[in-house]
């Protein structure tokens, strides 16, 4: 079985913000991963569902019965394909999806290079704001738009930044904050708060948009606070891999 993710065309680039989520199911599960525009021949773990619906209707190729559409957005329709399904995030606020498939897995090994911010995403203009005032506060940030195999300065950032790239959005993103947290490093979120709240409480900092440059810098110039964050990261993932749904399981 391979990992991949569909992209409805082949200039899309939102399919990139899956690639964190992508690496870590094929690290975990010990998989093949692969990026290409064209669908791989076997079975197949398919992260994001709501891409291969779009891809299937461009393409009109169907994935192998074995295949498995993995869910990673809040309200997707389950899938008409009669293939298997596992989610990340839940149907709604309130209950837990599969969970256990993303954490606990260990990240690929890669010597720390240091930063003060690290940041991986699809640029737009909120995004380059928030990253400028960062720059201009004299900090030193690592910025990764199309290349998310970026272990070496998630080892080595001070502090790890998550700023969504639409106004609106606003959730704690679970899926990205979790392939953060292996990490060990301190995150600064963006997000109103959610059901999540009450399980992962530590090793984060969650506000609205408008203060994640001085929570940044705040972190930067306090190693106290960065280490009681860190502290905070493994009995807040313990926790939420008890509290997890054990649904299915990837063979």
């Amino acid at each position: 079985m391979k990992v991949w993710i569909p992209q409805v065309t082949k200039d899309y680039v939102h399919w990139q913000a899956l690639k964190h989520i992508a690496y870590s199911m094929a690290a975990k599960y010990n998989l093949e991963y692969c990026f290409d525009y064209d669908m791989p021949e076997g079975d197949l773990l398919i992260v994001g569902h709501h891409l291969m619906r779009d891809h299937i209707t461009v393409t009109g190729r169907l994935p192998t019965k074995n295949s498995v559409l993995l869910n990673t957005e809040y309200e997707v329709p389950k899938p008409v394909y009669g293939l298997q399904w596992l989610d990340i995030m839940p149907e709604n606020e309130g209950k837990l999806g599969d969970l256990e498939p993303l954490y606990p897995y260990t990240p690929p090994e890669a010597e720390a290079i240091e930063c003060d911010i690290m940041f991986s995403g699809c640029l737009n203009d909120r995004r380059i704001k928030i990253l400028k005032q960062l720059i201009d506060a004299g900090l030193d940030v690592k910025i990764f738009t199309d290349n998310y195999n970026n272990d070496a300065y998630r080892y080595g950032a001070k502090v790890i930044l998550d700023c969504h790239f639409y106004a609106f959005e606003g959730r704690f993103n679970i899926a990205r904050i979790l392939s953060y947290m292996v990490y060990n490093k301190p995150i600064v979120t963006e997000s109103r708060g959610g059901y999540y709240n009450d399980i992962l409480t530590g090793g984060y900092i969650q506000c609205g948009y408008h203060e994640l440059v001085d929570n940044c810098i705040e972190l930067i110039e306090s190693q106290d606070k960065r280490q009681k964050l860190i502290t905070d990261i493994k009995p807040s993932l313990d926790r939420l891999a008890k509290e997890s749904n054990k649904i299915r399981n990837i063979k």
